[in-house]
């Protein structure tokens, strides 16, 4: 063996790093959050109801009904040339 002392150097980082990485996997879990997403049979009432739902919320948080959007010449999802 010609570098024994790097050779193990190496070998504590990696075990030190994979402790840590497994530590934080397992300790540092958060608990799910107060509402969680739930399936709803598609149909237009259903649509109806949650979008009412979900502007009356909006207006509550003070959201506003303008959305603004960038729109620009994307080199990927474009077709034509500029």
């Amino acid at each position: 063996m010609k570098y024994p002392a790097f050779k193990f150097a190496a070998t504590i980082t990696s075990l030190l790093l994979v402790a840590g990485l497994v530590g934080q996997l397992l300790f540092n879990s958060k608990p799910p959050p107060e509402e969680v997403a739930e399936a709803v049979l598609g149909n237009a009432r259903n649509l109806k109801i949650v979008y009412q739902q979900w502007i009356t919320q909006a207006k509550q948080n003070g959201a506003d009904r303008n959305l603004v959007l960038a729109l620009s010449y994307i080199k990927g999802l474009s077709a034509e040339r500029l």
